[in-house]
């Protein structure tokens, strides 16, 4: 993406109805109740299919919402009309499609169901290619893209930076579970504290199985928050996630503390782009400390700015040796201090955890955006 790049949105109206269904996959339905209200004649019908143990119903000729057939058939109908229009589809990622005609002129699109996301060289680029579409299918122009997702972009052409952030999501999380006047926290999970059921920071009550269940909406709720925009949760809902099948009561106000630390970071946001787009990475894992001697890896990749992949994950395996590396990748100590990686195998203290947050782009409104990424150090 070039400085000035095009970045725009648009919305494709009845989105499954856009596909007619082939004549070998033959779907039924009921008929909607309120049906048997404008057509009086539709009552005597069931009335007699009822008589002869049958009822009446009605064949499908487009694909509905909720139907199995409805999204693969909309997806089928989407490939073909962008491959018309010189688009390709992406081999890594199926909902990418691309167009490059020169190295100045290209068109990304990035789809999610009937949401398009346009990245271009140039406005008319984006416009030629929206009006392309136009001619198969309904398209809404929803302008320059603001709000994809449940998430606020924001883009400063100056900085070439794109900030997003969640703070309606979180609201909603908020709203849901009656926190919307709780104490605030400064940290996800307090460190020090051992959630492995049996240790004796663990309660030994199990939540009731409607508990359970907000318990596992929670987790769910804040799980898409990580992936979106906020990897300074990733290592809390990594440790929380573990114990979805048996929680305890421990583990419900533990998730409940990651709210807490929500609410007060609510406007924060995650900053990407930048100048310098080097690839830099950052791994780690606390090898041999957990009581269950899983090592907890974690690790973050940057280009420009912020962090672009995350990851906090518990280990299969118990390791015995370090990992051998061959190749394209320099490798360089990293001290624990300046380790950004560290915040995503275990709960630091308050100042360490928000230096590396801050490294990754996490951002309040009252921190400095024009301060150094990185943390100042040898690696």
């Amino acid at each position: 993406m070039t400085l000035g790049s095009a970045i725009e949105q648009a919305d494709a109206k009845n989105t499954y109805l856009n596909r007619v269904l082939p004549p070998n996959e033959i779907i039924y339905m009921h008929l909607p109740p309120i049906l048997y209200e404008i057509h009086l004649e539709l009552r005597q019908q069931l009335t007699r299919a009822k008589s002869n143990s049958k009822t009446l119903v009605l064949q499908l000729w487009r694909p509905l919402y909720s139907t199995k057939q409805g999204g693969n058939k909309w997806y089928e109908e989407l490939c073909l009309t962008l491959s018309k229009l010189g688009l390709t589809k992406s081999n890594t990622n199926h909902a990418l499609f691309y167009r490059v005609t020169s190295p100045t002129s290209y068109c990304l699109l990035g789809v999610a169901t009937d949401d398009f996301t346009f990245v271009a060289n140039s406005k008319g680029t984006v416009k030629s290619l929206k009006g392309g579409i136009g001619e198969f299918m309904e398209l809404v122009d929803m302008g320059e893209l603001t709000w994809i997702l449940g998430v606020d972009v924001q883009r400063d052409l100056e900085a070439r930076t794109i900030s997003l952030s969640q703070t309606a999501y979180i609201n909603h999380i908020l709203d849901l579970f009656g926190m919307m006047d709780c104490k605030t926290a400064s940290k996800p999970l307090q460190p020090g504290v051992d959630l492995t059921p049996g240790s004796l920071h663990i309660s030994p009550t199990l939540l009731s199985a409607n508990k359970k269940s907000k318990y596992h909406e929670l987790i769910g709720l804040l799980m898409y928050l990580n992936v979106m925009t906020r990897p300074d949760i990733a290592e809390a809902i990594s440790v929380l996630a573990r114990y979805l099948e048996s929680p305890h009561t421990t583990h419900m106000e533990s998730a409940l503390h990651v709210i807490q630390y929500l609410k007060s970071t609510k406007d924060f946001h995650l900053t990407l782009g930048g100048k310098d787009f080097i690839l830099t990475g950052y791994s780690d894992a606390n090898w041999g400390t957990e009581p269950h001697r899983h090592s907890i890896s974690g690790y973050t990749f940057l280009t420009g700015a912020g962090v672009i992949s995350w990851s906090s994950k518990k280990q299969p395996i118990i390791t015995l040796s370090s990992t051998k590396s061959d190749c394209d990748i320099q490798l360089v100590f990293c001290p624990t201090n300046y380790m950004v990686a560290d915040a995503m195998t275990k709960p630091l203290g308050r100042v360490k955890f928000a230096e590396f947050r801050k490294s990754m782009e996490v951002l309040g409104p009252n921190d400095d955006k024009k301060s150094d990424a990185c943390i100042k150090g040898e690696c």
